[in-house]
């Protein structure tokens, strides 16, 4: 119901040789995430969620971007884990169309779950 008529949702699925290298491209992620706004100033992070779901893990995000004093940008980011399986989703806003965080992490909490299937 939250959903706009016009959104962009991506997803982005890769298979690493091992688990420990998946872990880490993760971490990886979660660090330069992190850092963002140290490293760009008119960065903003926020609405950080973890996500758990069966044997998956990973964290969801909101991400804003200052374009002038008076507007910012904003997209929903999340990595999730399992086993050697790591799933991104991007959630882009239509404007002012957004969903919650909740909402977003519902979705990603799907894409986590269809992780099982890639074998």
């Amino acid at each position: 119901r939250e959903l706009p008529e016009a959104f962009g949702v991506a997803e982005t699925v890769g298979r690493f040789g091992s688990e420990d290298a998946a872990q880490d491209f993760v971490e990886a992620v979660e660090k330069r995430i992190a850092k963002c706004p140290d490293r760009n100033l008119s960065a903003k992070v926020d609405q950080k969620d973890s996500i758990e779901s069966g044997g998956s893990r990973g964290t969801a995000w909101r991400v804003g971007l200052e374009l002038n004093k008076k507007s910012r940008v904003y997209y929903r980011m999340a990595i999730v884990r399992l086993g050697s399986d790591v799933a991104q989703v991007t959630f882009t806003p239509s404007g002012k169309y957004d969903i919650s965080q909740k909402v977003f992490a519902q979705l990603v909490t799907r894409a986590a779950q269809r992780l099982v299937y890639l074998n």
